[in-house]
């Protein structure tokens, strides 16, 4: 009866834990080029509590899992993002109210996307945004751009 129990504790114990996925390595200075547009990116990481966090350009992620406000936005905008590690990628969902600007920042639609990040053997940072744009009365115009940028 004493082996049974300890090979009941063994399978829970084994079982009930829930994977961590390591987070890639993001940090550098990039330069992204878009239509002909060139912007710079500053990517660092911290591990914090054995979650990874990034500052991207200012901007802090907290790759998680859990949902987030997005810094930098209204409160009426209700923008959040829920980010994750899958093997050598960062995967942020976002999810936000497009308002008008003042005086009375009404409701236009929504901005739903995914940003996938990571960096290919060569050290260069590959960006893919997919997602929708939701005017309200106005249709969904879809969101596609892909842009690798390189280390300075």
């Amino acid at each position: 009866m004493l082996k049974r129990s300890w090979l009941f504790f063994i399978v829970v114990a084994c079982c009930s834990v829930t994977p961590v996925m390591a987070c890639p390595h993001l940090s550098g200075i990039f330069d992204c080029t878009t239509n002909g547009h060139t912007e710079r990116m500053i990517i660092r990481q911290q591990e914090v509590d054995y979650v990874t966090h990034y500052l991207v350009t200012g901007t802090e992620i907290v790759a998680d899992g859990l949902s987030h406000a997005l810094p930098h936005r209204e409160p009426e905008e209700k923008a959040l993002y829920r980010a994750t590690c899958y093997g050598e990628a960062l995967r942020v969902v976002v999810e936000q109210v497009l308002i008008t600007g003042e005086p009375n920042k009404a409701r236009i639609g929504t901005l739903n996307f995914e940003l996938w990040m990571n960096r290919d053997p060569a050290g260069k940072l590959h960006r893919k945004v997919q997602g929708i744009v939701s005017l309200d009365g106005d249709g969904n115009y879809p969101l596609s751009e892909g842009t690798v940028c390189v280390p300075r």
